[in-house]
């Protein structure tokens, strides 16, 4: 769900490098593991999945539940998946909990997970826009406390930071990155200092708690509106995206570094619209250090574009990969996954023959990529409009999720066997 549409729907719901052309798919299997009722297991899973070592798969719904989203695990028995909800949240509520869980689970250093909603935090009226209160949370999620002996068990959740209208940023719809001291960092869409276009904020153990502090205020030239995770190199340098501003208008990728000055920004590319517009997703790196993304919007087939930043005489070489064809943010929404042999996995929103989104795969080749389009999603029970990107198992299946369609009209969770 792109973030123009994200918005009309929470307040509704709750008041170039010349490429090889296209190749024909393997034989894979699609399958719908479980789909979305919009009740008490959720609806409108926007995240990534997150797998864990056993290969159990962990993810966020938007809303449902209570009213306000969900938490859900699913595990494979006698070759069944099951489905269990294992945190329903309750918002502004009568309480101080999160809303709009709109960010991927991320693994902490004490193996529990970590992540943040989007709203919730307290009955704070200035901030609404999402349809509910509340300026968004980060929060950390455990197995049960105790021994449960039921059938579905809710984990604790414990809220570790509420987000107040101000300086510190509002509206962190990214999960969060950890350094090797335990600090959290992460982004918020809007706030800041001097302009109300997003920060990067850090979290740091504190008396039992945790403590907040304010790294880099987004100020337009430098980039604005940052929506997905940070990552952070082996030095503690941050690299992210910003979907609006830079010296173009159209989004930037930057590095934040730490100097004896405090945190810097190095703006390492500005996009402008020709190799792509809008990069909702965020980055990832490879094995040689170069950072892959793509954007929502832009590029020769309107529809988006990947791309791919290489460290170069101490700067950075800026490549597209690939245009995707379509339209504006029918592209990627969510950060891209690789393989082991360098192969790079993604989803498009809307793109696609059915313009309901696809499965797509980009295989370097002799320093070119060809791009295999592994599925269509439809108006169907297979489910349409995926918003979070993919992950894999240790046999190359796919896993993801789309936030609309589905038997229920409320998204699914799906396989693709290669």
């Amino acid at each position: 769900m792109n973030r123009a549409t994200l918005i009309l729907f929470l307040a509704l719901s709750f008041s170039a490098l010349t490429l090889l052309a296209a190749q024909p798919a393997q034989a894979q299997t699609f399958t719908v593991l479980h789909t979305f009722s919009g009740g008490g297991d959720g609806g409108s899973p926007t995240a990534m999945l997150t797998m864990d070592a056993a290969g159990r798969l962990y993810g966020t719904a938007l809303y449902g539940g209570t009213g306000y989203g969900t938490i859900f695990r699913m595990e494979k028995q006698n070759g069944s998946w099951l489905f269990n909800t294992i945190y329903d949240f309750l918002g502004d509520n009568g309480s101080n909990d999160g809303a709009g869980p709109y960010a991927k689970l991320v693994t902490g250093p004490n193996g529990s997970f970590y992540s943040t909603t989007v709203a919730g935090g307290g009955n704070n009226g200035s901030c609404a826009d999402y349809g509910y209160f509340g300026c968004g949370t980060v929060y950390n999620l455990q197995p049960p406390l105790t021994v449960c002996k039921a059938i579905t068990c809710l984990w604790h959740e414990t809220v570790l930071y509420q987000f107040v209208n101000g300086p510190a940023g509002v509206y962190p719809f990214g999960a969060v990155v950890f350094d090797h001291a335990g600090n959290m960092y992460g982004t918020t869409q809007l706030g800041g200092i001097g302009f109300d276009l997003g920060t990067v904020y850090e979290l740091s153990p504190s008396g039992g708690g945790w403590s907040g502090s304010v790294l880099f205020s987004f100020n337009d030239s430098g980039g604005g509106e940052p929506y997905d995770t940070l990552i952070a190199d082996s030095s503690g340098n941050l690299y992210g995206t910003a979907a609006g501003g830079g010296a173009n208008g159209y989004g930037v990728v930057f590095e934040l570094s730490l100097t004896e000055s405090g945190w810097v920004e190095t703006i390492l590319h500005s996009f402008d619209v020709t190799d792509g517009n809008k990069p909702y997703g965020g980055l990832i790196f490879d094995s040689a250090g170069n950072l892959y993304g793509a954007t929502s919007s832009g590029g020769s087939g309107s529809g988006g574009t990947v791309y791919e930043l290489s460290p170069s005489g101490g700067g950075w070489q800026f490549n597209v990969l690939y245009n995707l064809e379509g339209s504006y943010e029918w592209g990627p929404q969510d950060s891209l996954t690789m393989d082991s042999s360098g192969n790079l996995y993604g989803t498009t929103y809307k793109g696609g023959p059915n313009t309901a989104g696809t499965l797509f795969k980009l295989s370097p080749n002799n320093g070119q990529w060809i791009y295999n389009e592994l599925y269509d999603f439809g108006n169907n029970s297979g489910g349409c409009e995926p918003n979070g990107g993919v992950v894999l198992d240790s046999q190359g299946n796919i896993y993801g999720t789309t936030t609309a369609c589905g038997a229920d009209e409320n998204g699914t969770v799906w396989e693709m066997t290669q």
